[in-house]
C-alpha cells in the first residue's frame, strides 16, 4: 500500500461484526487497526471482572463500554503489574523485530511499542478476515522465542487482545502520538522499543486537512 491510497475508515455502512469471545469486534477491508495484546499476568481476572461490573453499571451505551474498558486496561498496564518480561531487552527485541519483520504480508506497519508487559501495534490491514491470524501469527512465534530464552514452557500471551478500527484521521493522528508516547508516560527514558514510518506523518496530516 502506498501513503496515498485511499483509506477506509470505520462507519456502520462498511463494517462487518464478529463475535470473539462473547464480545463483538468490527471487521473492516483496507483499514487502519490499532491492537493491543499483554503478557499472560499483566492484567489480573479480578481486576478486569472489577473494571466490568464497574462500567455495567456506569457506561451509557455499548460503544461508550467498549472504549471506557479499553481505556481503563490500558490505565492498568502502564502501571507494569504482572512479571513483566518484556523489561529484559532480549525479549523486547524479539518482540520488536518480529512485527517489523511480518510487515508488508497483506499488512503495513504504522507504528508499533513494546512496553514490559504489553504491546501497542497500529497498521493497515488489507482484509480485515485476517486481522485473529496475524495477530496470533504474531503472538505465537514471539511466545516461543521468549520462553526459550527464558528457559521456560508455557502461557505468555494473555489469550485474547484488544482492537480498534480507526474511525477518521483525527483520531489515527492521536493513536500515533499516545503509541510514541507511551513509554515516556510509563517512566522509560530513551526506550528503544518504539517505532514510527515517518512517511506516515504527512499522509496523516493530508488527511487531516481534507477532513476539516
Amino acid at each position: 500500500m502506498r501513503r496515498d491510497e485511499p483509506l477506509s475508515f470505520f462507519t456502520p455502512s462498511n463494517c462487518r461484526i464478529r463475535i470473539r469471545h462473547n464480545k463483538p469486534h468490527f471487521i473492516v477491508d483496507q483499514g487502519i487497526y490499532f491492537v493491543t495484546f499483554c503478557e499472560f499476568d499483566s492484567l489480573p481476572f479480578g481486576l478486569i471482572e472489577d473494571i466490568e461490573r464497574r462500567l455495567r453499571k456506569d457506561a451509557s451505551s455499548a460503544e461508550d463500554y467498549r472504549r471506557r474498558f479499553v481505556r481503563e486496561c490500558e490505565i492498568e498496564l502502564d502501571r507494569h503489574r504482572g512479571r513483566c518480561s518484556l523489561r529484559d531487552p532480549r525479549l523486547a527485541g524479539v518482540v520488536f523485530d518480529a512485527l517489523r519483520f511480518f510487515n508488508g504480508n497483506g499488512h503495513v506497519m504504522i507504528s508499533w511499542c513494546v512496553m514490559p508487559n504489553h504491546v501497542h501495534a497500529l497498521f493497515y490491514l488489507e482484509r480485515g478476515d485476517d486481522l485473529e491470524h496475524l495477530v496470533h501469527s504474531w503472538k505465537s512465534y514471539t511466545a516461543k522465542e521468549c520462553n526459550r530464552l527464558l528457559g521456560v514452557h508455557g502461557r505468555f500471551w494473555q489469550r485474547d487482545y484488544f482492537d480498534r478500527v480507526i474511525r477518521t484521521p483525527v483520531q489515527l493522528e492521536h493513536v500515533i502520538r499516545y503509541i510514541r508516547n507511551n513509554p515516556r508516560k510509563g517512566g522509560l527514558i530513551d526506550w528503544p522499543f518504539v517505532s514510527f514510518d515517518p512517511e506516515w506523518e504527512s499522509a496523516v496530516i493530508a488527511l487531516r486537512g481534507k477532513n476539516r
